[in-house]
């Protein structure tokens, strides 16, 4: 903390000199009880303050006269008294009218112009049983008179200070009627502001729910609350609030803010300054106790929120230069914010602790400010988090392009839905049909392109068995079970359902025969100048799908299907000595189940003595059926 020392020594300095001019600012004009305002001119007379040397009664005694400074809190609590300033205006034609702004005071008040009363606030009393606060302001217009006498009765037994906190405000009364429009509108502005932030933070809360977001909520709402409790206090006379509920949502909302400033403190920085800004919370918790008494209790420490704000600023203020040193996203705003905080709060302690003025809080406008600047810091987190968020959702996008190389659709949306992997695909017993197809001879084919043709001739096959793919319904034409360079085994009817309402034979044939067709047709387009074949063998067995209990998860399918297909597509080499065309090769019960003007089209093969077909002892018959041309020519 010791390179934030010199800052912090120059930002009180500061705020010394700064306080200073501010209370030498209000010049001493009323001397011994008298001001002499005939010298300003007509257009100069508005707004102008009626400082200075009042004449106070001590406890309405006229034997006990002394002169006090207004505004400014009494010494000692005197309890009671009563102040009188006579005023000699400027020249003002007759039927003219004077305005006067009495401003809202500590505890009890009532004023009077030339012995007429002209505003009450509250009722002053002798003793704490016969005073009535009140807080309020008022703005009233008289007849012009060259010389007024006004008069304030005082007392203030409901609050710790006694005296006076804010001028009256005397003018010509069209002028201050604009100048008090003028002010109010700027409070309401400066009250609406941190509505605004509390608003927005709300919303935006709702989405991230992060503890910055949170803070910045709670600090704004705190803020615009207070700020409707001080100066103009336009939502306290609004709602009428009671005097006493008045003056501990100033003094709770107060603390409030100075906690969720320190809150969002927390969450910002790094964790060496933590421990201090967490020890600093609990230390003040004991203030919101006071709450529970009498507003004169604990309206003597409401000038702890200055100095534990300044605090808060005093701990933090090393972190945030080392983070605004290196740049660090939204630091350079804090840190700015911070200072400006330190300063008001600084100015506003000092004011009141050696000064004894308490209006002007300096301290509301610098949390505006200050949660501006958070504002800002939190915009540029916010940034940095969206950038994270659209890379990680790009990173995102690419993993699930790439996952769908390798899986299905139906299964991202079923992973994204929380699912497991192995949920996505079936795994329970079913019987289905395998095709089992092979290009025929193609180690014996020559072709500078033949590499080519094949990867080309398979891709088109596999599109085509994935034709009218539903991934609410898990249905497609097929499924790919495994590629074997110059052919592949693909199911029907399992794991993907039938799209169709052909049986799972019939599909499977319809398929042979477009593979048939898109076989020639890449054989056309590479330009080859020999035939080329290729066998198709149809089975219909038990399937089951599987995941491995170790090592990558990658669904795959077993059973006596699969085996059979590939026996079937085997016996062209025992039927045929040579290839004289396109064979597609039927088990028995796959030509059961065919329509009987498919069966028409198939030939008969006993199997008896050596011609059988392995792993199917039992089959009595296979069909089988020669295509030589392109289904094309031939349909």
């Amino acid at each position: 903390m010791a390179p934030a020392l010199p800052i912090v020594a120059k930002l009180l300095m500061i705020s010394m000199a700064l306080s200073v001019m501010s209370c030498r600012m209000n010049t001493n004009l009323a001397r011994k009880g008298t001001l002499d305002l005939s010298h300003v001119s007509r257009d100069k007379f508005r707004s102008l303050p009626l400082v200075g040397e009042w004449q106070f009664q001590i406890r309405n005694d006229p034997n006990n006269t002394v002169f006090l400074s207004w505004p400014k809190t009494w010494p000692e609590n005197y309890g009671y008294g009563k102040y009188t300033l006579r005023v000699t205006l400027p020249a003002l034609h007759a039927n003219e009218t004077v305005g006067l702004h009495f401003p809202l005071q500590i505890s009890a008040v009532r004023y009077e112009v030339n012995g007429r009363i002209v505003a009450a606030f509250g009722t002053p009393g002798t003793s704490v049983e016969t005073e009535i606060p009140g807080r309020n302001a008022k703005f009233v217009s008289i007849p012009y008179s060259p010389n007024l006498e006004i008069s304030a009765y005082v007392s203030s037994y409901h609050h710790a200070r006694g005296g006076t906190i804010r001028p009256i405000l005397i003018g010509h009364e069209q002028a201050l009627a604009e100048d008090r429009f003028s002010s109010q509108t700027m409070d309401a502005l400066l009250t609406f502001t941190p509505i605004g932030f509390f608003l927005f933070y709300l919303g935006r809360w709702f989405l991230s729910r992060t503890p910055i977001d949170l803070s910045l909520t709670v600090a704004s709402l705190a803020l615009s609350v207070r700020k409707s409790f001080v100066d103009e206090r336009s939502l306290e006379r609004v709602l009428n609030v009671s005097y006493d509920l008045a003056m501990r949502i100033e003094y709770g909302s107060a603390f409030l803010h100075y906690y969720a400033t320190a809150w969002f403190c927390i969450a910002y920085l790094s964790w060496k300054c933590r421990p201090l800004i967490w020890a600093t919370l609990f230390a003040t918790i004991p203030l919101f106790i006071p709450l529970l008494f009498s507003p004169k209790f604990f309206s003597s420490l409401l000038y702890l929120n200055q100095i534990m704000l300044s605090s808060i600023g005093v701990i933090t203020l090393p972190y945030l230069a080392r983070a605004a040193k290196y740049r660090e996203k939204g630091a350079s705003y804090i840190l700015f914010g911070v200072g400006v905080q330190i300063l008001a709060g600084a100015i506003d302690t000092t004011r009141g602790i050696f000064f004894h003025q308490f209006s002007g809080y300096l301290t509301p406008y610098a949390s505006i400010f200050f949660i501006g600047m958070l504002s800002l810091a939190s915009g540029r987190l916010e940034k940095r988090r969206m950038v994270k968020l659209r890379e990680e959702s790009e990173r995102l996008i690419h993993s699930y392009q790439q996952l769908s190389k390798i899986i299905f659709p139906h299964q991202i949306e079923m992973i994204r839905g929380g699912m497991n992997l192995e949920e996505t695909m079936p795994t329970q017993k079913q019987e289905g049909v395998v095709i089992a197809f092979d290009i025929v001879g193609s180690s014996r084919l020559h072709h500078p392109r033949l590499k080519e043709f094949l990867e080309a001739s398979i891709h088109d096959c596999l599109d085509i068995l994935s034709e009218n793919y539903d991934s609410k319904a898990m249905a497609s034409n097929g499924y790919r079970i495994k590629e074997l360079g110059d052919g592949f085994l693909c199911s029907i009817g399992y794991p993907l359902a039938n799209p169709t309402e052909e049986s799972n034979s019939d599909l499977a044939l319809k398929l042979s025969y477009r593979f048939i067709e898109n076989l020639e047709d890449h054989v056309v387009h590479y330009g080859f100048n020999e035939p080329v074949y290729c066998g198709v063998g149809i089975a219909k067995g038990e399937l089951q799908g599987y995941y491995p209990k170790t090592g990558t998860k990658e669904y795959d399918l077993f059973g006596r299907g699969i085996v059979l297909a590939t026996r079937y597509e085997a016996m062209r080499k025992k039927i045929f000595a040579k290839a004289t065309g396109h064979s597609i090769i039927l088990q028995s019960e796959v030509y059961q189940s065919l329509s009987s003007s498919e069966q028409e089209s198939f030939n008969s093969v006993c199997l008896s003595g050596n011609l059988k077909v392995r792993n199917d002892d039992g089959a009595q018959t296979l069909y089988y059926r020669l295509v030589h041309t392109s289904l094309k020519k031939i349909a």
